[in-house]
C-alpha cells in the first residue's frame, strides 16, 4: 500500500516537474524574442544621409542642420550644436530595442507622454528634404528603465530599452563651453 502511494507521488512529482520546466523555457523564449527586436534596424544605412534633425513639441522646436560641414542650430542663429549630445542621442537611438508593445488606445497615450500636449517629435531628413525617419517620444520610465515611443501615423505605442528623451529648447543643444561664462569673465 505504501509503495503504491509512493510510486503515485513520485510520478505526480515528475509530471509537475516536466510541466514546470516546459513553462519556464517557453516563457524564456518569448521574452528573448520580444527584447531582441531593434527599434531602428536601418540606422547604420540612414546615418550618413542625415542632414536635418528636428526635435519639436507644442512649445517649440530645435532644428539642427549640417551647414558648411558643421552641425549648426539653424533655429538659433546658426550656433554650433553640441555634437557630443547628438552622438549620445544617436547611440541611444541605434541601441534601442523594443521591450514591449503598450497601448494602442488614443485616450491612454497621455499616461505614456505620447499625447499631443506632451510628446516630443523627432524628424530626421536628408539633404534634399526627404524624411528618413520620424518618431514620437514620450516619457522615460525610470522603474523599467526605458522610453515610450510610437510612430507618428500610428496609435500603437512601445516601450524601448534606452532613454530617448531630449529637450526641444535650442539652449539644450548649445555646447556648454560657449555658454559657461562667469560674470567676472565678461568685459
Amino acid at each position: 500500500m505504501y509503495i503504491k502511494n509512493l510510486k503515485i507521488l513520485v510520478l505526480l512529482s515528475f509530471g509537475f516537474l516536466i510541466i514546470a520546466l516546459g513553462m519556464y523555457f517557453d516563457g524564456k523564449n518569448i521574452s528573448n524574442k520580444s527584447s531582441s527586436e531593434v527599434l531602428f534596424p536601418s540606422f547604420d544605412d540612414v546615418l550618413p544621409e542625415i542632414a536635418y534633425i528636428e526635435f519639436s513639441n507644442q512649445n517649440g522646436k530645435s532644428v539642427i542642420e549640417i551647414i558648411d560641414n558643421q552641425w549648426l542650430i539653424s533655429s538659433s542663429n546658426n550656433f554650433p550644436a553640441n555634437t557630443e549630445l547628438l552622438s549620445r542621442f544617436f547611440i541611444q537611438l541605434r541601441e534601442a530595442n523594443i521591450l514591449d508593445a503598450k497601448t494602442n488606445r488614443e485616450d491612454l497615450l497621455y499616461k505614456l507622454g505620447l499625447d499631443d500636449e506632451n510628446k516630443m517629435q523627432l524628424i530626421l531628413k536628408s539633404e534634399d528634404g526627404e524624411v528618413l525617419y520620424s518618431l514620437d517620444i514620450g516619457i522615460y520610465n525610470y522603474n523599467i528603465p526605458g522610453s515610450y515611443i510610437k510612430a507618428p501615423e500610428s496609435n500603437q505605442s512601445y516601450l524601448v530599452s534606452t532613454n530617448l528623451t531630449a529637450d526641444v529648447s535650442d539652449f539644450y543643444w548649445v555646447p556648454t563651453d560657449l555658454i559657461n561664462v562667469g560674470k567676472s569673465q565678461i568685459i
